[in-house]
């Protein structure tokens, strides 16, 4: 079981499951009303066979929130850890091109959004930075302490 977002919900995701499986734990989530809520049983599109994961969602907020801040470091530690590059955009000076160096893909960032999937179907509505724009804004610090450096 994993920690998700998307679309802005903060919950948990099983692993795929034969759906007999499934449907057995949707039901035992389902029985602990007061701890989860938003039990929804989804199809595998990844598996040659007939699979489902479950989605379910802690009802206290404070569970909900650790979630978002344990989500936020997550990609906070990635966007330490791996490699980008950047470059200014000449027609727009708030939007930056971010380069994957592992990935190759390549995206627009601006301080309040991104081009990557992640930060569009579970980011974005979550409140949350993907790791692409934190990377950049840790850049730009980087950038801007040079030309103070180079004015002294």
């Amino acid at each position: 079981m994993s920690q998700t977002i998307l679309r802005g919900e903060i919950g948990y995701r099983t692993t795929a499951m034969l759906p007999e499986a499934a449907q057995a734990f949707a039901r035992c989530i389902t029985a602990n009303a007061t701890r989860f809520c938003n039990v929804q049983l989804c199809v595998s599109l990844n598996t040659k066979v007939e699979k489902l994961f479950v989605r379910f969602q802690p009802v206290s907020a404070d569970r909900q929130e650790t979630i978002r801040h344990e989500q936020q470091e997550a990609r906070a530690e990635r966007a330490l850890e791996q490699p980008f590059m950047f470059w200014k955009d000449p027609d727009n000076r708030m939007m930056t091109w971010c380069f994957s160096v592992s990935s190759g893909e390549t995206y627009q960032v601006t301080p309040r959004d991104c081009t990557c999937p992640d930060f569009i179907y579970r980011c974005k509505d979550a409140g949350i930075k993907c790791k692409h724009m934190i990377a950049q804004r840790l850049w730009s610090s980087e950038q801007m302490a040079r030309m103070i450096a180079q004015d002294f």
